[in-house]
C-alpha cells in the first residue's frame, strides 16, 4: 500500500550526489583571509553570508585551498563595477573562477600554448635548415 500506480511511466529523477564536504577548517580560512583582504582594501569588515560559504566550499573543493587563497587577491583587484558594486562577495567568486585561472597564470604565459616556446624554437630549426 505504501507504493503508488504509475499510471504514465514517468520514472522520478535521480537524486543528485551531495558534494563531499571541505576539510574542516579550509572554508574558514578562506573566509578569514578575504574577510582581512576586504578590511584592509575598504576598511570596515565584509558581511559574510550563507551563500559565501558554500560558494567557498565548491571552491575549495575544485580548485583546492592553496589556488583559492591565491586567487583572493586577484578577485578583490578585478577591475568589474558589477562585482565592485555588489562588494566583491565571495558567490560572485565562484562565476569569477576561470577568468581568475587565467589571471593566475605569468604574464609571459598568458595566450600561449604550454609548449609554445617549444615549438617556436623548433620552426626556427627548420628554417635554418631550410626545411620551411
Amino acid at each position: 500500500m505504501g507504493t503508488e500506480a504509475n499510471l504514465f511511466g514517468v520514472e522520478a529523477k535521480a537524486k543528485r550526489a551531495k558534494a563531499k564536504p571541505a576539510p574542516a577548517g579550509e572554508v574558514q580560512a578562506v573566509i578569514g583571509q578575504w574577510a582581512a583582504l576586504f578590511q584592509a582594501r575598504f576598511g570596515e569588515k565584509p558581511l559574510v553570508t550563507g551563500k559565501d560559504g558554500a560558494a567557498v566550499k565548491r571552491l575549495v573543493a575544485h580548485g583546492g585551498l592553496p589556488a583559492v587563497l591565491r586567487r583572493l587577491p586577484i578577485y578583490l583587484d578585478l577591475p568589474d563595477e558589477f562585482l565592485a558594486g555588489q562588494g566583491y562577495p565571495l558567490s560572485l567568486m565562484l562565476g569569477q573562477w576561470n577568468r581568475l585561472v587565467a589571471l593566475d597564470r605569468p604574464a609571459q604565459d598568458r595566450g600561449r600554448v604550454p609548449d609554445a616556446d617549444r615549438t617556436s624554437a623548433r620552426m626556427a630549426r627548420l628554417r635554418s635548415q631550410g626545411g620551411a
